[in-house]
């Protein structure tokens, strides 16, 4: 089942916001999907990319592998440059 607009809406803005070029999205996909972005979406400016990787993640049934990579990212980014938060560990 689709995510209602304002999900998917949230959902593109947190992926154009963590990742605004296409060599660090490349990245994550390559790393965490195991794909290449370039098999997936064709050359095209940030913002058709990342909509179009979740239409094509959303329709395989990997819309919630790629989401839930992406906020390990973001959560790894965050320790490295606060290393003093804490995520959870009581």
């Amino acid at each position: 089942m689709a995510p209602p607009p304002n999900v998917r809406r949230a959902q593109y803005e947190a992926l154009l916001s963590a990742y605004p070029s296409r060599d660090e999205f490349a990245r994550l996909v390559r790393l965490h999907l195991g794909l290449r972005l370039d098999d997936i979406v064709k050359p095209a400016d940030q913002r058709t990319t990342v909509l179009e990787l979740l239409q094509w993640a959303e329709s395989r049934g990997r819309l919630n592998e790629l989401l839930e990579a992406a906020a390990q990212e973001i959560v790894i980014r965050c320790l490295r440059v606060c290393p003093s938060v804490s995520f959870g560990d009581g």
